[in-house]
Parts: C-alpha cells; structure tokens; sequence
C-alpha cells in the first residue's frame, strides 16, 4: 500500500524533476522512524544504507 500511495511522488524522483521532499508532521504518524526508513528505501535505494555507505567519517 505504501508504494501505491507514494507512486506519484517515487515517479517524479525517477523521472527527474524532483530531487527532495518536504515530510511535515511526521511525528503524529504510528511509526515515524518505519516511514522514513522505507520512504527512503524505496525513493533512493542508493542512499537507503545511511552513513555507512556514503563514505562520510
């Protein structure tokens, strides 16, 4: 279900004319953390790995 509601959104990141999104009030959703996490996963599975990946120190 999750992908179908965000479908537009992972589209535009795809495509190209999106390259960030604005998450407000995420904090009265059940799990904020799980939201972010497969939003992330699913929107830039390159970055999905964090810090650790990105060869930052």
């Amino acid at each position: 279900m999750f992908a179908h509601i965000h479908a537009l959104i992972f589209a535009l990141i795809e495509e190209g004319p999106v390259d960030g999104l604005r998450l407000d009030h995420i904090d009265g959703l059940l799990d904020p953390k799980l939201y972010l996490e497969t939003l992330r996963a699913l929107s830039a599975p390159d970055l999905s790995g964090g810090r650790e990946n990105s060869g930052a120190a």
